[in-house]
Protein backbone atom coordinates (compact mmCIF):
# COMPACT_ATOMS: atom_id res chain seq x y z
CA UNK A 1 0.00 0.00 0.00
CA UNK A 2 1.44 3.36 -1.07
CA UNK A 3 1.08 6.11 1.56
CA UNK A 4 0.93 9.68 0.22
CA UNK A 5 2.09 12.41 2.59
CA UNK A 6 2.28 16.15 2.00
CA UNK A 7 3.07 19.17 4.13
CA UNK A 8 -0.34 20.79 3.55
CA UNK A 9 -2.13 17.98 5.38
CA UNK A 10 -2.79 18.31 9.11
CA UNK A 11 -3.20 14.57 9.72
CA UNK A 12 -1.05 13.33 12.51
CA UNK A 13 1.30 10.56 11.44
CA UNK A 14 1.53 7.69 13.90
CA UNK A 15 3.91 4.73 13.96
CA UNK A 16 1.36 1.96 14.45
CA UNK A 17 2.01 0.09 11.18
CA UNK A 18 5.19 1.91 10.07
CA UNK A 19 3.90 2.45 6.53
CA UNK A 20 5.07 6.07 6.67
CA UNK A 21 8.56 4.94 7.69
CA UNK A 22 11.26 4.22 5.11
CA UNK A 23 13.96 3.14 7.56
CA UNK A 24 14.63 2.45 11.23
CA UNK A 25 18.24 2.45 12.41
CA UNK A 26 18.77 1.48 16.03
CA UNK A 27 15.11 2.24 16.75
CA UNK A 28 12.31 -0.02 17.87
CA UNK A 29 8.52 0.21 17.82
CA UNK A 30 6.82 -0.33 21.19
CA UNK A 31 3.12 -0.89 21.96
CA UNK A 32 2.34 0.98 25.16
CA UNK A 33 0.30 -0.28 28.10
CA UNK A 34 -2.29 2.22 29.33
CA UNK A 35 -2.05 3.64 32.84
CA UNK A 36 -4.85 2.50 35.10
CA UNK A 37 -6.73 5.10 37.11
CA UNK A 38 -5.68 5.02 40.79
CA UNK A 39 -9.36 5.36 41.74
CA UNK A 40 -10.37 2.08 40.04
CA UNK A 41 -12.94 0.62 40.15
CA UNK A 42 -14.62 3.90 39.26
CA UNK A 43 -18.34 3.02 39.46
CA UNK A 44 -19.79 2.07 42.84
CA UNK A 45 -21.89 -1.03 43.24
CA UNK A 46 -25.45 -0.46 44.42
CA UNK A 47 -26.77 -1.13 47.91
CA UNK A 48 -27.87 -4.67 48.72
CA UNK A 49 -31.49 -3.93 47.79
CA UNK A 50 -30.58 -2.25 44.49
CA UNK A 51 -30.49 -3.81 41.03
CA UNK A 52 -26.72 -3.33 40.55
CA UNK A 53 -25.43 -4.49 43.94
CA UNK A 54 -23.38 -7.39 42.51
CA UNK A 55 -22.18 -6.12 39.14
CA UNK A 56 -21.87 -2.66 37.56
CA UNK A 57 -19.71 -2.70 34.43
CA UNK A 58 -19.58 -1.14 30.94
CA UNK A 59 -19.64 -4.49 29.17
CA UNK A 60 -22.23 -5.10 27.86
CA UNK A 61 -22.58 -1.36 27.56
CA UNK A 62 -20.30 1.54 26.77
CA UNK A 63 -19.04 4.98 27.67
CA UNK A 64 -19.37 8.06 25.48
CA UNK A 65 -18.24 11.67 25.87
CA UNK A 66 -20.94 14.20 24.95
CA UNK A 67 -19.47 17.62 24.07
CA UNK A 68 -22.97 19.15 24.16
CA UNK A 69 -22.97 19.14 27.95
CA UNK A 70 -19.39 18.14 28.73
CA UNK A 71 -20.32 14.83 30.35
CA UNK A 72 -19.11 11.28 30.10
CA UNK A 73 -22.18 9.04 29.79
CA UNK A 74 -22.13 5.36 30.65
CA UNK A 75 -24.56 2.61 29.79
CA UNK A 76 -23.64 -0.22 32.10
CA UNK A 77 -24.81 -3.72 32.89
CA UNK A 78 -25.85 -4.58 36.40
CA UNK A 79 -27.08 -7.51 38.46
CA UNK A 80 -28.27 -7.52 42.05
CA UNK A 81 -27.98 -10.03 44.87
CA UNK A 82 -31.64 -10.89 44.43
CA UNK A 83 -32.09 -13.72 41.96
CA UNK A 84 -32.32 -12.61 38.34
CA UNK A 85 -31.33 -14.31 35.14
CA UNK A 86 -30.09 -11.53 32.92
CA UNK A 87 -28.38 -8.20 33.19
CA UNK A 88 -30.26 -4.94 33.09
CA UNK A 89 -28.83 -1.73 31.71
CA UNK A 90 -28.41 1.46 33.71
CA UNK A 91 -27.24 5.02 33.13
CA UNK A 92 -24.47 6.93 34.92
CA UNK A 93 -22.72 10.22 34.16
CA UNK A 94 -19.53 12.00 35.12
CA UNK A 95 -17.90 15.38 34.55
CA UNK A 96 -14.36 13.98 34.78
CA UNK A 97 -14.68 10.29 33.84
CA UNK A 98 -13.66 9.24 37.35
CA UNK A 99 -16.41 10.34 39.74
CA UNK A 100 -19.77 8.97 38.64
CA UNK A 101 -23.37 9.58 39.69
CA UNK A 102 -26.47 7.53 38.87
CA UNK A 103 -29.36 9.91 38.07
CA UNK A 104 -32.82 8.49 38.67
CA UNK A 105 -34.59 7.80 35.37
CA UNK A 106 -37.91 6.47 36.67
CA UNK A 107 -38.82 4.20 33.76
CA UNK A 108 -38.41 0.56 34.86
CA UNK A 109 -39.59 -1.05 38.04
CA UNK A 110 -37.29 -2.80 40.50
CA UNK A 111 -38.74 -4.34 43.67
CA UNK A 112 -41.94 -2.38 43.21
CA UNK A 113 -40.35 1.03 42.61
CA UNK A 114 -39.21 3.02 39.56
CA UNK A 115 -36.88 5.15 41.69
CA UNK A 116 -33.77 3.87 39.94
CA UNK A 117 -31.49 4.48 36.96
CA UNK A 118 -32.45 1.46 34.82
CA UNK A 119 -32.75 2.39 31.14
CA UNK A 120 -33.45 -1.09 29.73
CA UNK A 121 -35.03 -3.48 32.16
CA UNK A 122 -35.63 -7.17 32.50
CA UNK A 123 -37.40 -7.84 35.76
CA UNK A 124 -39.46 -10.88 34.83
CA UNK A 125 -36.94 -13.48 36.02
CA UNK A 126 -38.21 -16.04 33.51
CA UNK A 127 -36.02 -18.50 31.71
CA UNK A 128 -37.32 -17.32 28.33
CA UNK A 129 -36.69 -13.64 29.03
CA UNK A 130 -34.72 -11.99 26.27
CA UNK A 131 -31.33 -10.33 26.36
CA UNK A 132 -31.24 -6.69 27.36
CA UNK A 133 -27.58 -6.08 26.53
CA UNK A 134 -26.97 -2.67 24.92
CA UNK A 135 -23.94 -1.47 22.98
CA UNK A 136 -24.30 2.31 22.64
CA UNK A 137 -22.72 5.02 20.50
CA UNK A 138 -23.00 8.79 20.18
CA UNK A 139 -23.56 9.99 16.61
CA UNK A 140 -22.29 13.58 16.48
CA UNK A 141 -23.32 13.93 12.81
CA UNK A 142 -26.95 12.92 13.41
CA UNK A 143 -29.41 15.68 12.44
CA UNK A 144 -32.40 14.19 14.26
CA UNK A 145 -32.06 15.17 17.96
CA UNK A 146 -34.05 12.10 18.99
CA UNK A 147 -31.39 9.82 17.45
CA UNK A 148 -28.15 11.35 18.73
CA UNK A 149 -27.53 8.21 20.77
CA UNK A 150 -27.87 4.83 19.15
CA UNK A 151 -27.56 1.34 20.59
CA UNK A 152 -27.37 -2.18 19.19
CA UNK A 153 -29.16 -4.94 21.08
CA UNK A 154 -30.82 -8.25 20.36
CA UNK A 155 -34.13 -9.93 21.09
CA UNK A 156 -35.34 -13.35 22.14
CA UNK A 157 -34.93 -16.43 19.92
CA UNK A 158 -35.30 -16.64 17.01
CA UNK A 159 -32.47 -14.14 17.28
CA UNK A 160 -33.22 -10.65 15.98
CA UNK A 161 -30.75 -7.81 16.11
CA UNK A 162 -32.24 -4.44 16.92
CA UNK A 163 -31.37 -0.74 17.10
CA UNK A 164 -32.59 1.74 19.71
CA UNK A 165 -32.42 5.55 19.74
CA UNK A 166 -32.25 8.22 22.42
CA UNK A 167 -31.81 12.01 22.64
CA UNK A 168 -29.91 11.87 25.94
CA UNK A 169 -28.82 8.24 26.64
CA UNK A 170 -31.47 8.01 29.39
CA UNK A 171 -34.77 7.54 27.57
CA UNK A 172 -34.58 5.02 24.74
CA UNK A 173 -37.00 4.21 21.95
CA UNK A 174 -38.55 0.81 21.40
CA UNK A 175 -36.15 -1.47 19.47
CA UNK A 176 -36.24 -1.45 15.65
CA UNK A 177 -35.34 -4.65 13.80
CA UNK A 178 -32.20 -4.63 11.68
CA UNK A 179 -33.01 -5.55 8.06
CA UNK A 180 -32.87 -9.39 7.96
CA UNK A 181 -32.52 -9.67 4.18
CA UNK A 182 -28.77 -9.10 3.86
CA UNK A 183 -27.46 -12.26 5.50
CA UNK A 184 -26.77 -10.78 8.93
CA UNK A 185 -28.61 -13.66 10.56
CA UNK A 186 -26.92 -16.44 8.61
CA UNK A 187 -25.31 -19.15 10.70
CA UNK A 188 -24.70 -17.76 14.15
CA UNK A 189 -24.84 -14.14 12.98
CA UNK A 190 -22.62 -11.35 14.29
CA UNK A 191 -23.33 -10.68 17.95
CA UNK A 192 -22.77 -6.91 18.20
CA UNK A 193 -19.98 -5.56 20.38
CA UNK A 194 -19.79 -2.09 18.90
CA UNK A 195 -21.92 0.09 16.63
CA UNK A 196 -19.86 2.78 14.93
CA UNK A 197 -20.24 5.76 12.63
CA UNK A 198 -17.18 5.82 10.39
CA UNK A 199 -16.45 9.13 8.65
CA UNK A 200 -13.01 7.90 7.54
CA UNK A 201 -14.62 5.53 5.05
CA UNK A 202 -15.25 7.37 1.74
CA UNK A 203 -18.16 5.04 0.84
CA UNK A 204 -21.51 6.32 2.25
CA UNK A 205 -22.88 2.79 1.97
CA UNK A 206 -20.34 1.79 4.62
CA UNK A 207 -20.91 4.79 6.88
CA UNK A 208 -22.14 2.66 9.78
CA UNK A 209 -20.30 -0.37 11.02
CA UNK A 210 -21.06 -3.09 13.50
CA UNK A 211 -18.20 -5.14 14.95
CA UNK A 212 -18.98 -8.23 16.97
CA UNK A 213 -18.58 -11.92 17.72
CA UNK A 214 -18.66 -14.29 14.78
CA UNK A 215 -18.79 -17.99 15.65
CA UNK A 216 -17.02 -20.30 13.21
CA UNK A 217 -14.98 -23.53 13.23
CA UNK A 218 -11.20 -23.34 13.36
CA UNK A 219 -8.48 -25.06 11.39
CA UNK A 220 -7.65 -27.29 14.37
CA UNK A 221 -11.15 -28.79 14.40
CA UNK A 222 -12.92 -26.79 17.10
CA UNK A 223 -16.52 -26.24 15.98
CA UNK A 224 -17.77 -23.14 17.81
CA UNK A 225 -15.04 -20.55 18.29
CA UNK A 226 -15.57 -16.82 18.60
CA UNK A 227 -13.83 -14.52 16.15
CA UNK A 228 -14.34 -10.86 15.22
CA UNK A 229 -16.78 -10.08 12.40
CA UNK A 230 -18.00 -6.92 10.70
CA UNK A 231 -21.20 -5.71 9.04
CA UNK A 232 -21.53 -2.38 7.18
CA UNK A 233 -24.33 -0.27 5.80
CA UNK A 234 -25.71 3.22 5.12
CA UNK A 235 -27.61 3.03 8.43
CA UNK A 236 -27.52 0.78 11.47
CA UNK A 237 -30.84 -0.70 10.36
CA UNK A 238 -29.48 -1.78 6.97
CA UNK A 239 -26.31 -3.82 7.42
CA UNK A 240 -24.53 -6.42 5.30
CA UNK A 241 -21.77 -8.72 6.60
CA UNK A 242 -18.30 -8.13 5.21
CA UNK A 243 -17.13 -10.55 2.54
CA UNK A 244 -13.76 -10.58 4.36
CA UNK A 245 -15.14 -11.93 7.66
CA UNK A 246 -13.67 -12.75 10.07
CA UNK A 247 -11.73 -9.49 10.21
CA UNK A 248 -9.63 -10.90 13.08
CA UNK A 249 -9.30 -14.67 13.23
CA UNK A 250 -8.14 -17.01 15.99
CA UNK A 251 -6.59 -19.18 13.26
CA UNK A 252 -3.96 -16.48 12.72
CA UNK A 253 -3.15 -15.68 16.35
CA UNK A 254 -2.30 -17.13 19.77
CA UNK A 255 -5.74 -16.65 21.37
CA UNK A 256 -8.22 -19.40 22.19
CA UNK A 257 -11.14 -17.05 21.44
CA UNK A 258 -11.81 -13.46 20.42
CA UNK A 259 -14.98 -12.39 22.18
CA UNK A 260 -15.22 -8.59 22.16
CA UNK A 261 -13.59 -5.52 20.69
CA UNK A 262 -13.72 -1.75 20.34
CA UNK A 263 -12.56 -0.13 17.08
CA UNK A 264 -11.43 3.49 16.87
CA UNK A 265 -11.12 5.22 13.46
CA UNK A 266 -8.06 7.33 14.14
CA UNK A 267 -5.86 9.47 11.88
CA UNK A 268 -6.28 7.20 8.86
CA UNK A 269 -6.02 3.99 10.87
CA UNK A 270 -8.52 1.65 12.49
CA UNK A 271 -7.25 0.70 15.92
CA UNK A 272 -8.90 -2.34 17.47
CA UNK A 273 -8.71 -3.06 21.18
CA UNK A 274 -9.59 -6.74 21.22
CA UNK A 275 -10.16 -9.06 24.12
CA UNK A 276 -7.30 -11.54 24.02
CA UNK A 277 -9.18 -14.56 25.37
CA UNK A 278 -7.42 -17.64 26.69
CA UNK A 279 -8.61 -20.58 28.78
CA UNK A 280 -6.27 -21.02 31.72
CA UNK A 281 -4.41 -24.25 32.27
CA UNK A 282 -5.72 -24.93 35.79
CA UNK A 283 -9.50 -24.40 35.80
CA UNK A 284 -9.95 -24.01 32.03
CA UNK A 285 -11.70 -20.72 32.80
CA UNK A 286 -11.64 -17.74 30.45
CA UNK A 287 -8.98 -15.14 31.15
CA UNK A 288 -8.24 -12.13 29.03
CA UNK A 289 -6.91 -8.63 28.60
CA UNK A 290 -6.94 -5.96 25.90
CA UNK A 291 -4.44 -6.02 23.05
CA UNK A 292 -4.01 -4.05 19.84
CA UNK A 293 -4.70 -4.72 16.16
CA UNK A 294 -4.47 -2.25 13.28
CA UNK A 295 -6.04 -1.81 9.85
CA UNK A 296 -6.07 0.81 7.11
CA UNK A 297 -9.53 -0.12 5.78
CA UNK A 298 -11.42 -1.34 8.85
CA UNK A 299 -11.73 -4.87 7.45
CA UNK A 300 -8.28 -6.43 7.31
CA UNK A 301 -6.69 -6.26 10.75
CA UNK A 302 -3.34 -7.49 11.92
CA UNK A 303 -2.19 -7.87 15.49
CA UNK A 304 0.46 -5.46 16.67
CA UNK A 305 2.94 -7.07 19.07
CA UNK A 306 0.24 -9.51 20.25
CA UNK A 307 2.04 -10.39 23.48
CA UNK A 308 1.95 -6.79 24.75
CA UNK A 309 -1.29 -5.64 26.42
CA UNK A 310 -2.91 -2.25 25.96
CA UNK A 311 -4.80 -2.86 29.21
CA UNK A 312 -3.32 -5.64 31.31
CA UNK A 313 -5.02 -7.85 33.86
CA UNK A 314 -4.43 -6.85 37.46
CA UNK A 315 -2.03 -8.60 39.76
CA UNK A 316 -3.19 -11.59 41.79
CA UNK A 317 -6.03 -10.68 44.18
CA UNK A 318 -6.72 -7.33 42.50
CA UNK A 319 -10.29 -6.60 41.40
CA UNK A 320 -9.46 -7.04 37.68
CA UNK A 321 -7.00 -9.94 37.97
CA UNK A 322 -9.07 -12.43 35.99
CA UNK A 323 -10.65 -11.09 32.83
CA UNK A 324 -11.00 -7.72 31.08
CA UNK A 325 -13.33 -6.57 28.29
CA UNK A 326 -13.54 -3.13 26.70
CA UNK A 327 -16.41 -0.70 26.67
CA UNK A 328 -18.05 -0.48 23.25
CA UNK A 329 -16.32 2.83 22.53
CA UNK A 330 -12.79 4.19 22.94
CA UNK A 331 -12.80 7.94 23.62
CA UNK A 332 -10.43 10.69 22.48
CA UNK A 333 -10.81 13.72 24.74
CA UNK A 334 -8.63 16.35 26.38
CA UNK A 335 -5.45 15.09 24.68
CA UNK A 336 -5.91 11.60 26.12
CA UNK A 337 -7.18 8.21 24.99
CA UNK A 338 -9.81 7.03 27.50
CA UNK A 339 -10.26 3.25 27.71
CA UNK A 340 -13.15 2.23 29.92
CA UNK A 341 -13.32 -1.46 30.66
CA UNK A 342 -15.00 -4.22 32.66
CA UNK A 343 -12.95 -6.29 35.06
CA UNK A 344 -13.48 -9.48 37.02
CA UNK A 345 -11.34 -10.98 39.76
CA UNK A 346 -9.48 -14.25 39.34
CA UNK A 347 -12.21 -16.05 41.33
CA UNK A 348 -14.58 -15.53 38.37
CA UNK A 349 -14.76 -18.77 36.40
CA UNK A 350 -18.22 -18.51 34.87
CA UNK A 351 -17.13 -19.14 31.29
CA UNK A 352 -17.20 -21.51 29.54
CA UNK A 353 -20.66 -22.61 30.61
CA UNK A 354 -19.60 -26.18 31.41
CA UNK A 355 -17.68 -24.77 34.39
CA UNK A 356 -21.03 -24.21 36.12
CA UNK A 357 -22.52 -27.27 37.89
CA UNK A 358 -25.99 -28.12 36.62
CA UNK A 359 -27.39 -28.19 40.15
CA UNK A 360 -26.16 -24.61 40.62
CA UNK A 361 -28.17 -23.34 37.68
CA UNK A 362 -31.25 -25.35 38.62
CA UNK A 363 -31.27 -24.27 42.26
CA UNK A 364 -30.55 -20.58 41.68
CA UNK A 365 -32.22 -20.18 38.30
CA UNK A 366 -29.22 -18.37 36.83
CA UNK A 367 -27.30 -19.42 33.70
CA UNK A 368 -23.74 -19.17 35.02
CA UNK A 369 -21.67 -18.77 38.15
CA UNK A 370 -20.32 -15.64 36.48
CA UNK A 371 -23.60 -13.97 37.37
CA UNK A 372 -22.96 -14.14 41.12
CA UNK A 373 -19.41 -12.80 41.26
CA UNK A 374 -18.62 -9.07 41.35
CA UNK A 375 -17.76 -7.34 38.08
CA UNK A 376 -16.74 -3.69 38.06
CA UNK A 377 -15.87 -0.72 35.84
CA UNK A 378 -12.34 0.55 35.33
CA UNK A 379 -10.51 3.26 33.42
CA UNK A 380 -7.07 3.30 31.80
CA UNK A 381 -5.59 6.12 29.73
CA UNK A 382 -2.92 6.80 27.14
CA UNK A 383 -1.59 10.15 26.04
CA UNK A 384 -2.84 11.45 22.67
CA UNK A 385 -1.41 9.19 19.93
CA UNK A 386 0.08 7.08 22.68
CA UNK A 387 -0.80 3.60 21.40
CA UNK A 388 2.70 3.14 19.96
CA UNK A 389 6.01 4.97 20.02
CA UNK A 390 9.44 4.60 18.45
CA UNK A 391 12.56 4.87 20.61
CA UNK A 392 16.23 3.93 20.79
CA UNK A 393 16.64 0.19 21.26
CA UNK A 394 19.30 0.41 23.98
CA UNK A 395 18.63 4.01 25.18
CA UNK A 396 22.35 4.70 24.77
CA UNK A 397 23.13 4.75 21.05
CA UNK A 398 21.09 7.41 19.22
CA UNK A 399 18.48 5.99 16.84
CA UNK A 400 17.19 7.36 13.56
CA UNK A 401 13.72 7.12 12.03
CA UNK A 402 13.43 8.21 8.39
CA UNK A 403 10.06 8.82 6.76
CA UNK A 404 8.91 8.01 3.27
CA UNK A 405 9.05 10.94 0.82
CA UNK A 406 6.68 13.83 1.58
CA UNK A 407 5.37 16.22 -1.09
CA UNK A 408 6.06 19.88 -0.30
CA UNK A 409 3.04 22.19 -0.48
CA UNK A 410 2.45 25.64 1.07
CA UNK A 411 5.85 25.39 2.75
CA UNK A 412 5.95 29.05 3.80
CA UNK A 413 2.72 28.56 5.82
CA UNK A 414 3.61 25.28 7.54
CA UNK A 415 5.61 24.15 10.54
CA UNK A 416 6.54 20.73 11.88
CA UNK A 417 5.13 19.63 15.24
CA UNK A 418 6.00 16.47 17.18
CA UNK A 419 4.55 14.44 20.05
CA UNK A 420 7.51 13.55 22.32
CA UNK A 421 7.63 11.84 25.69
CA UNK A 422 10.22 11.30 28.45
CA UNK A 423 12.89 13.83 27.47
CA UNK A 424 15.58 14.51 30.04
CA UNK A 425 18.18 17.31 30.10
CA UNK A 426 21.61 16.22 28.91
CA UNK A 427 20.45 12.62 28.34
CA UNK A 428 17.25 12.28 26.29
CA UNK A 429 15.96 14.46 23.46
CA UNK A 430 14.85 14.52 19.82
CA UNK A 431 16.18 16.40 16.79
CA UNK A 432 14.91 16.45 13.21
CA UNK A 433 16.69 17.09 9.96
CA UNK A 434 14.94 17.64 6.64
CA UNK A 435 16.57 15.93 3.68
CA UNK A 436 16.04 16.18 -0.05
CA UNK A 437 14.17 13.02 -1.02
CA UNK A 438 15.94 12.99 -4.38
CA UNK A 439 19.49 13.07 -2.98
CA UNK A 440 19.17 12.02 0.66
CA UNK A 441 21.20 15.07 1.66
CA UNK A 442 20.13 17.51 4.43
CA UNK A 443 18.72 20.80 3.19
CA UNK A 444 20.75 23.92 4.04
CA UNK A 445 19.68 25.27 7.42
CA UNK A 446 17.61 22.15 8.24
CA UNK A 447 20.38 19.74 9.28
CA UNK A 448 20.55 17.84 12.54
CA UNK A 449 23.12 20.29 13.92
CA UNK A 450 20.84 23.21 13.01
CA UNK A 451 17.87 21.75 14.92
CA UNK A 452 17.07 22.93 18.42
CA UNK A 453 16.80 19.92 20.70
CA UNK A 454 13.27 18.98 21.70
CA UNK A 455 13.59 18.81 25.48
CA UNK A 456 9.95 19.19 26.48
CA UNK A 457 7.32 16.51 27.03
CA UNK A 458 4.24 17.44 25.00
CA UNK A 459 1.80 16.35 22.31
CA UNK A 460 2.18 19.38 19.95
CA UNK A 461 5.73 20.67 20.16
CA UNK A 462 6.97 22.91 17.32
CA UNK A 463 10.35 22.00 15.85
CA UNK A 464 12.77 24.89 15.32
CA UNK A 465 16.06 25.25 13.51
CA UNK A 466 18.60 28.03 14.10
CA UNK A 467 17.42 30.09 11.16
CA UNK A 468 14.00 28.60 10.47
CA UNK A 469 10.74 28.40 12.39
CA UNK A 470 8.74 27.11 9.40
CA UNK A 471 9.34 25.20 6.18
CA UNK A 472 9.67 28.45 4.23
CA UNK A 473 13.30 27.67 3.38
CA UNK A 474 12.43 24.32 1.79
CA UNK A 475 12.84 24.70 -1.98
CA UNK A 476 12.62 21.10 -3.20
CA UNK A 477 9.54 19.21 -4.34
CA UNK A 478 9.84 16.26 -1.96
CA UNK A 479 11.48 15.84 1.40
CA UNK A 480 12.06 13.19 4.03
CA UNK A 481 12.22 13.73 7.76
CA UNK A 482 15.05 12.09 9.68
CA UNK A 483 14.32 11.96 13.39
CA UNK A 484 17.21 11.35 15.78
CA UNK A 485 16.17 9.87 19.14
CA UNK A 486 18.56 10.15 22.06
CA UNK A 487 18.44 8.31 25.38
CA UNK A 488 14.97 7.33 26.55
CA UNK A 489 13.06 9.89 24.45
CA UNK A 490 9.93 8.53 22.76
CA UNK A 491 8.41 9.77 19.50
CA UNK A 492 4.65 9.14 19.23
CA UNK A 493 3.69 11.13 16.13
CA UNK A 494 4.41 14.11 13.95
CA UNK A 495 2.30 16.48 11.86
CA UNK A 496 2.44 19.67 9.83
CA UNK A 497 0.45 22.60 11.16
CA UNK A 498 -0.29 26.19 10.27
CA UNK A 499 2.72 28.28 11.19
CA UNK A 500 2.31 30.00 14.55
Amino acid sequence: MTIALDTASSRRVLFVDLQEVAALDGAEQVVNTATKCPHNPILALGQLDEWDSMQARPWPGGVMYDPADGLFKMIYSGIGHIRQRNWQEGYAESADGINWVKPRVGRYEWLGSTDNNIVLGNTRGKKDSHSTKMRPMLDLAETDPAKRFKAATKGAPPMRYKVMYSPDAKWWSDPVDVDPDHGLYGGHGIDPCQPLRDDQDPDPNRRYKWYGQLIQPTHDGREHVRKIGLACGPTLEDLTPSALNPVLDTDTGPEDELHFCSVLPYEGHYLMLYEFGRYDDWFHALTGELRLAVSRNGEQFRRLQPHRPIVARGEANEWDAGWIASSSQTIVHDDKIWIFYSGNGSEWKGWPAQNTPRKFTEDLGVPSSGIVYPSRAGLATLRLDGFVDVRSIDRLVPATVTTVPIAVRDAHERELVVNVGDPEPYRSWVTVEIVDAATGEPLPGYGADDCQRVLTDGVRLPVRWREHRTLAGVEVERIQLRFRLYGQAKLYSFAFAAAS
